[in-house]
């Protein structure tokens, strides 16, 4: 599910967080070290993510949010946000050349050669919640 976040937008939250569960509390943000991870550049993405595509060839970034049963990546063109809603059993994730996120089709393709280092310790983490949840 891709969303434009761009707005405050009731209905929006409501679908993302049936889904997804509600954000995590402050408490809980503490106790996990964060919840989100830094930016990352992303390199190539399906069809589905066409309408994100910059006009002019400007680097654009996503970033991932952890949920209680899911992520949410976020996804900025310019000004507007968009977030892709995406839960823990439809959710895999691929370490090659890049580092890429799947979903019922849909990818992102991310840079792995700063994010990776950058996000070693948020990848591990997703990755135990995501069996944590899957189990």
């Amino acid at each position: 599910m891709i969303k434009n976040l761009s707005y405050y937008d009731k209905e929006t939250n409501e679908e993302i967080n049936d889904l997804l569960g509600e954000q995590y509390n402050l408490f809980n943000k503490i106790k996990m070290n964060g919840i989100g991870s830094r930016r990352m550049i992303i390199e190539n993405f399906s069809p589905e993510f066409i309408f994100v595509k910059s006009d002019f060839n400007d680097i654009q970034y996503a970033n991932i949010e952890l949920r209680p049963k899911g992520i949410l990546v976020h996804i900025t063109k310019g000004i507007q946000n968009f977030g892709w809603a995406i839960p823990f059993y439809k959710l895999s994730i691929f370490h090659t050349s890049f580092f890429s996120i799947h979903s019922e089709g849909a990818y992102l393709n991310l840079n792995k050669s700063k994010s990776v280092n950058e996000n070693k310790d948020f990848i591990r983490k997703l990755m135990h919640l995501k069996l944590i949840a899957t189990t």
